[in-house]
């Protein structure tokens, strides 16, 4: 049936001018069935349409002949073909584009949100337009047709998911929500619409990120209570009735990772001392900025040995001999559309080959660091980047299931991850949520979550911004570690750029090192780079080109080595018949400690890792 409708809001809310309009909407009823509500990770189904026969509840296809180009398309909402689950879903064909993406549309029923809630609004999407499609996906309020907010997904031939997550709307009201697709040609499949609601947390999630309440979670998170149990060297039994002139005990390393992106490449011989000596000052976990990429690692097929050993006299030997607790690999694979990454030979010989190539890779990479890396993004940046799989019939998402299986085969004891941008920083947390849930349903052998944190300083995503996000990707029962972070000020040629002050700079240092610091399940922080000449946001380290520190440098060196240390200096001790000294409370971590008796000093470490709980006893032998 034909629907005339007046949307001069609309048209004028997109930036047209009113002339005389025709709009034609071509609307067809459709159903949804009926779906119990569940409530999993304190989110609410509120509506699921699968767009199967028997349904009650309209939905439209809109074309609208306003202006032209004038849009040419047909709808079906029971069309086999575009069925992700069940027998059927809704196939878009367009003809003829228009000029603009809504004179096609996509169009849900009406739905009263409100303030007190917020929804996640997701459908899945897929195309045969070569090379892919980009479409939007909108939230409309019905009141004058205003634009609420809205997103826009990469579509391929292969199903993805396009969400609207985590909006509050500003009033409570009927909205609406679109795909708009008047700009392509070709043919459009949709199924598989969900609308959840969970409870507006922004008053909690707020106290949770003050000043006190961060503190006190660190000394309650982060701290244990150890002992000593001090053993004669010689018969292994407890040092009964022994008196300890003098005990000394200092945290050297923290357990918590706290690293940096690394490279030696490009540093100049007469600062490469000042280099690894200022990285072990700051840090104790590091990862390869480039050189573990495949372009870099292997840039023709075979070629790898300079790569290798590179990487095991370089980046290996130095967290080696510098006791690092984590070193990472970084990254497997990253399907990037730049230039270095889409004239890779892997991607030359078609998809096939390039399934066999990437086995090959990760099979033997994998075991060539095995137990060297502990941790690899196997992926990196899926979210947003599929070039050249993405158009490989078939292939996705298999081949990242397969990626992450090679892996483990490799190499058993490695955490492997997946790594991405604007999880906690803006809200694609919700399609990583859906791609692990579908990845663990299949048994696919996932470890952890790499989140990476650049933060602008325009409209910036605070503390209680990002902790219903890392919420929700802890919600997975995945290790959360925040792998690249940094701070930037505006993009200029394609790079962040940092242009305020040191104060500024160290003011965001301490709060999001604290905040991150103080969240149970986030496992390391990695800074991206910490001297402005070897660093990717320009400005953005915490040295100068000249390795003068800047003031977040002194920041940094006193929340760790100060703030967040642990220091006993005893005298006179005698031992009990058990020969134990303590419980004393102390961060997770390797210690120096220092025993006198008389004249005698007996030195050495004792580690005390999170891993071992929050009770630990470590023998010294003296």
């Amino acid at each position: 049936m034909l629907h005339f409708f007046d949307h001069f809001n609309y048209r004028r809310i997109m930036g047209w001018p009113w002339k005389s309009l025709v709009f034609l909407a071509i609307s067809v009823a459709v159903t949804f069935a009926a779906f119990s509500a569940e409530s999993q990770a304190q989110q609410t189904v509120v509506y699921s349409m699968g767009f199967e026969p028997g349904n009650s509840s309209t939905w439209s296809v809109l074309v609208r002949d306003w202006g032209c180009p004038c849009p040419a398309a047909t709808f079906n909402f029971r069309a086999t073909s575009a069925a992700r689950t069940g027998r059927s879903g809704v196939l878009i064909n367009i003809t003829s584009p228009s000029k603009i993406d809504w004179h096609v549309q996509l169009q849900s029923p009406l739905f009263n949100l409100s303030t007190t809630q917020i929804y996640t609004a997701c459908v899945w999407v897929r195309t045969n337009i070569a090379n892919g499609a980009n479409i939007p996906m909108n939230l409309i309020a019905r009141s004058g047709y205003e634009w609420a907010t809205g997103t826009t997904i990469r579509a391929t031939a292969d199903w993805r998911q396009v969400c609207i997550p985590y909006t509050t709307p500003a009033s409570s009201a009927e909205y609406y929500y679109t795909l708009d697709v008047g700009l392509l040609t070709g043919s459009i499949f949709a199924d598989d619409f969900t609308l959840v609601a969970q409870r507006n947390t922004a008053e909690d999630d707020a106290v949770y990120c003050n000043s006190t309440n961060v503190a006190a979670r660190i000394n309650t998170i982060r701290k244990g209570n150890f002992s000593l149990l001090f053993l004669n060297r010689t018969t292994g039994m407890a040092m009964n009735g022994i008196r300890l002139t003098s005990l000394k005990l200092r945290l050297a390393m923290h357990d918590f990772p706290f690293g940096s992106a690394m490279e030696w490449s490009n540093v100049a011989k007469s600062r490469l001392s000042w280099y690894l000596d200022t990285a072990k000052k700051h840090f104790n976990a590091l990862v390869p900025e480039w050189s573990f990429e495949w372009p870099s690692y292997e840039p023709t097929r075979g070629q790898y040995n300079s790569s290798y050993n590179y990487l095991i006299s370089k980046h290996i030997d130095f967290a080696y001999v510098n006791d690092f607790v984590l070193s990472r690999g970084h990254t497997l694979e990253w399907l990037a559309s730049y230039p270095e990454f889409a004239q890779h030979w892997s991607r030359q010989s078609g998809c096939d080959n390039y399934r066999t190539y990437l086995q090959e890779r990760i099979t033997r990479d994998v075991s060539a660091f095995r137990g060297r890396f502990q941790q690899y993004d196997v992926f990196s940046e899926i979210l947003h980047e599929l070039h050249f799989v993405g158009n490989c019939s078939g292939m996705w998402p298999g081949i990242l299931y397969d990626g992450f299986r090679w892996a483990a085969a490799a190499d058993p004891t490695a955490q492997l991850c997946l790594n991405d941008y604007d999880l906690i920083t803006s809200d694609d947390w919700y399609q990583m949520v859906q791609l692990v849930k579908d990845m663990k349903a299949v048994g696919v052998p996932i470890h952890c979550i790499a989140v990476q944190a650049y933060v602008s300083t325009q409209d910036r995503p605070t503390p209680a911004y990002m902790k219903p996000r890392l919420d929700a990707l802890a919600a997975l029962n995945l290790s959360i570690l925040i792998t690249e972070y940094n701070f930037f000020s505006y993009w200029d040629g394609g790079k962040p750029v940092w242009n305020g002050t040191e104060a500024e700079q160290a003011k965001l240092h301490e709060e999001y090192v604290r905040f991150w610091f103080s969240v149970p399940y986030i496992k390391a922080i990695i800074l991206w780079g910490f001297w402005d000449t070897n660093i990717w946001v320009q400005n953005g380290g915490i040295y100068y080109p000249n390795t003068t520190a800047k003031a977040s440098a002194k920041t940094l060196s006193t929340l760790w080595g100060t703030t967040w240390n642990t220091t006993f200096n005893v005298s006179n001790i005698g031992l009990p018949a058990t020969g134990m000294f303590g419980p004393y409370i102390g961060f997770y971590g390797k210690y120096y400690y220092e025993a006198t008796i008389g004249s005698k000093v007996y030195s050495g470490y004792v580690r005390f890792p999170a891993s071992g709980g929050a009770r630990q006893t470590a023998k010294v032998p003296l």
